[in-house]
Parts: structure tokens; C-alpha cells; sequence
């Protein structure tokens, strides 16, 4: 663990965080068009289940399960949008060719692993939150790039 949060940290040491916000925010208006594409497709199940989760299935005998379905369905189609959203931001940077189809197959492919790290640090960051605020805001924003870093540590 200690191994990880180190590099992790290696990635913030000389950066200025005004121009990394900057070209961030670039990046995203350049992409805006494909990131939606990408993105809202996994993203409307959940919004429409937590809006109206009777209106496709017969729930109102289990009141556990209406309210966490629309998190539930989450927690399976956010590892798909966000492997598939890693792949089209590594061929964009990168310049290489890609397709929808490609980076949403590709997001399947990661999923177990995505999906397996995702519940790790939501675990983690509710163990932090419980001992105290600030390591939980501390294991927040480290491990906030889990996913990046796991992508990265496969295509090397």
C-alpha cells in the first residue's frame, strides 16, 4: 500500500496546478462531443432507476432494493464507461485512431478489474471516513486515479 500512494504521489511533485486545470479544461471542451457519447449511454439507467425505479420493475414489495438499484446498476456500467473513456483519452492524446465501438469493448474487457478497484477504495475511503474525516479526504483524493493507474500498469 505504501508502494502505491508513493507513486502515486511521484505524479504530484512539479506540477502547476493552474495550467493542469487549464488543459484540462481544453481537453474536455475539445472531447466534449465523444465523452458524451461515451459517457451519458451508462450514465441514463442510473438517473432514470433513481427518478422512477418502479416504473420497469415491480419493486415497492422490497424497499431495500428500490433504493439501492439505481446504485447497484451504477457499480456495474461505471467500470465500463470509465475503462472505455481511459481508452478514448489515451488514443486522443496519444493521436492514434479509434471508434466507439472500440473503446466501449475495451471497457468490457476492464471491467472486472475496474470494478473490483472501485469497490476497494470506496471501501477504503468509508474505513478513513470512519476512523476520521481528514485521512478519509486524504485516501479521497489519493486514490482518486485508481483507475488510470491500473489501466496504465496493463499497457505497459
Amino acid at each position: 500500500m505504501i508502494d502505491f500512494l508513493k507513486e502515486i504521489l511521484k505524479y504530484f511533485r512539479n506540477f502547476r496546478s493552474v495550467e493542469l486545470v487549464q488543459d484540462s479544461l481544453i481537453y474536455f471542451l475539445n472531447n466534449l462531443i465523444p465523452i458524451s457519447i461515451i459517457s451519458i449511454p451508462f450514465a441514463l439507467p442510473s438517473i432514470f432507476f433513481s427518478i422512477n425505479p418502479f416504473f420497469v420493475f415491480d419493486l415497492s414489495g422490497n424497499a431495500f432494493l428500490a433504493k439501492f438499484f439505481p446504485r447497484i446498476l451504477e457499480h456495474i456500467l461505471s467500470p465500463i464507461s470509465t475503462g472505455a473513456l481511459i481508452v478514448l483519452f489515451s488514443k486522443t492524446i496519444s493521436g492514434g485512431k479509434w471508434t466507439y465501438r472500440q473503446c466501449i469493448v475495451s471497457g468490457i474487457v476492464f471491467w472486472p478489474k475496474l470494478f473490483i478497484a472501485t469497490l476497494i477504495v470506496e471501501i477504503l475511503i468509508i474505513v478513513g471516513l470512519f476512523l476520521l474525516i481528514i485521512p478519509g479526504l486524504i485516501l479521497t483524493a489519493l486514490l482518486g486515479f485508481y483507475d488510470f493507474l491500473s489501466y496504465w500498469k496493463e499497457m505497459e
